[in-house]
């Protein structure tokens, strides 16, 4: 009999911990890669306070849309902007050009073909990298040539509402630094003339990395995304470390879970099947751990029904659609709930804001 409730520990505490981990750290790396983050790259995000100019609807023929930024750092190269397509193929021509504040000549002109560009998404202008570009302000232009009001593109103005991306060449990261092993003997002699510059280069790799986890963790959505990729292996300890207790039902979680969704519906810029499906089963349980009342999930319903007009016409098309799919699966759980309500007694049931009200106690409490 021993030797199968170890085997049953063990999968409790180490093995299913594990599977969660290796499921986290997969989803993460394939939303890393999907974001098309090059590790030589820093990237920046600006907002319509660095458009200075840009028509209110349509980019027709001979309108512009200007922008003006202050470098985050050298080796400048790209600018994505964001565009709405309409969803519909255009056959406009557009003209990029970019220069330095002050600059009587631009430094780069292009034109390119709107037919390759998504809606709601960034495309990237590339020119040829500007290497000591870092605190200096540039400025940009993207004029239509063609462009009518119904074969057109317009500035999609969701935050960000372009990027400016550094691209270091490799060299400058990485020559001079060497095999690990043959660094780190060189390193503890750096004092000598001989090695001085291996040494620096080696410094500037370093300073790099570190400067590359930041701008991720800035620059990204991937830290807020990763949360949501652990957080079934999160939720697994917090019930490994209180299993114990069966009877322990904190008001807050609660509390934590109308975070979750707001993070999920605010924050967070696209509509992440995984994330909208661990939320919602989440609020499966919290119905049932909580014995919530069906008229409190129709109210929560109904009240962010009554939202997506709101934000619509707040020009956020995106939250008000994230506002809508929210509505629908909490209608969903109300209807469902009503059914097996109908067909099976559970017993007496709390409102939401009686369970919300406890969350002081049940900190005072721990």
């Amino acid at each position: 009999m021993k030797a199968p409730k170890a085997v049953k520990s063990l999968i409790i505490i180490i093995g299913i911990p594990a599977l969660l981990f290796i499921l986290g750290f997969f989803l993460s790396s394939v939303q890393f890669y999907r974001q098309e983050i090059s590790f030589l790259s820093l990237t920046k995000n600006h907002s319509t306070n660095d458009i200075t100019s840009s028509p209110a609807g349509n980019l027709l023929a001979g309108n512009k849309i200007s922008g003006k930024f202050v470098a985050y750092d050298d080796y400048l190269g790209i600018v994505s902007v964001r565009f709405d397509t309409f969803y519909r193929i255009n056959d406009d021509w557009l003209v990029f050009r970019i220069k330095q504040l002050g600059d009587s000549k631009w430094y780069y002109e292009n034109y390119y073909k709107v037919d390759q560009f998504q809606s709601h998404e960034l495309f990237p202008f590339g020119f040829p990298i500007i290497k000591n570009s870092a605190g200096k302000t540039y400025v940009f232009e993207i004029e239509s040539t063609t462009g009518t009001s119904d074969d057109s593109v317009a500035l999609d103005k969701t935050y960000p509402v372009f990027i400016s991306i550094y691209k270091y060449p490799r060299k400058v990261v990485f020559s001079g630094f060497g095999p690990l092993q043959k660094f780190l003997p060189e390193k503890l002699a750096s004092f000598r003339n001989e090695n001085i510059g291996r040494t620096i280069q080696a410094n500037k790799t370093i300073r790099f990395i570190f400067k590359k986890f930041f701008n991720i963790v800035i620059n990204t959505q991937i830290p807020v995304l990763g949360f949501f990729y652990f957080l079934p292996l999160i939720i697994y300890l917090f019930w490994l470390v209180i299993y114990r207790r069966p009877k322990t039902k904190k008001s807050y979680m609660l509390a934590i879970l109308f975070l979750l969704t707001f993070i999920e519906i605010i924050i967070i810029a696209e509509s992440i099947d995984f994330i909208v499906l661990e939320i919602f089963l989440m609020w499966i349980w919290a119905v049932w751990y909580y014995k919530l009342k069906n008229l409190d999930i129709f109210v929560l319903a109904f009240i962010l029904l009554g939202l997506c007009p709101l934000f619509l016409l707040m020009n956020l098309n995106d939250i008000s659609e994230k506002i809508g799919a929210w509505s629908f699966l909490f209608f969903v759980i109300a209807i469902f709930q009503l059914a097996i309500e109908q067909k099976f007694h559970h017993g007496r049931r709390v409102s939401i804001l009686s369970v919300l009200r406890k969350i002081p106690k049940d900190f005072h409490d721990r």
